[in-house]
């Protein structure tokens, strides 16, 4: 084996340790020794480049890998989870029950978090029209005829929005009875829909009567709502309370 010229080797050539020795630019040779105790086969990256000892990797995860690592990740404020697991699957969830408590009056500009479908949003509180919410609170409107004849037929009021009625309470004052009824329609010059069919008498001059009980109690948007007597005797005055809920 002659190194003073260029060969190509084909056949195995097997060196002792410290036996084949690289000489460096500075003059100091360089020797390797092999801890094998079974025959290996060495394979180098297809690369240009200066290989590294593991001591030159530096860093919070540099040395030797041990196995799995394990993660632990902090959830903030509103957020509930913190351990991620590779082996298994970690679900993150909102806690808003975390979130500071609002005890000040809001402004126009104080946002809300609200669920838009399946995206979690942000919206200022001056930004969200009441018209979206479900009015369920009840409301009332109220008429008093005075000296009711047996032919009145007055307007009591138009709702642009569809109402349900929930009860409808009518007292007299004088005189001995009052029939009436309640109607609705959106066509004023129309027969309308009676509330209760038949309408009510109202006998009573210190609790009235209390209606909760409709053959029509559902209102359609854009309707008027009136009243018709038909039966009074010597009553100087009718009051009727309607009250009704927003659909």
């Amino acid at each position: 084996m002659i190194l003073a010229s260029i060969q190509t080797n084909t056949a195995a050539k097997t060196f002792l340790d410290t036996t084949l020795l690289l000489r460096g630019t500075a003059g100091f040779d360089g020797s390797f020794v092999n801890a094998n105790t079974a025959d290996r086969i060495y394979t180098l990256k297809d690369a240009a480049g200066t290989l590294a000892f593991v001591t030159d990797i530096t860093g919070t995860n540099s040395g030797t890998n041990t196995g799995d690592q394990t993660a632990t990740l902090t959830a903030g404020v509103g957020i509930s989870g913190t351990t991620y697991d590779p082996d298994t699957s970690t679900t993150f969830a909102l806690d808003f029950s975390e979130l500071t408590d609002m005890t000040g009056t809001i402004s126009g500009t104080t946002e809300l978090i609200l669920l838009d479908g399946t995206t979690e949003s942000r919206k200022a509180a001056n930004e969200i029209i009441l018209s979206a919410f479900s009015d369920d609170i009840e409301k009332s409107k109220s008429i008093t005829i005075e000296s009711p004849t047996n032919t009145e037929d007055i307007s009591m009021f138009f709702t642009n929005r569809a109402i349900t009625i929930t009860e409808m309470r009518a007292v007299r004052v004088g005189g001995t009875t009052a029939t009436w009824t309640v109607r609705h329609g959106t066509d004023r010059s129309a027969a309308g829909a009676e509330v209760v069919t038949g309408g009510t008498t109202t006998t009573s001059a210190t609790t009235g009567s209390d209606v909760t009980s409709f053959n029509d109690a559902t209102v359609i948007a854009d309707s008027f709502l009136w009243i018709e007597t038909s039966g009074t005797v010597d009553v100087t005055e009718l009051s009727l309370t309607i009250f009704y809920t927003e659909d």
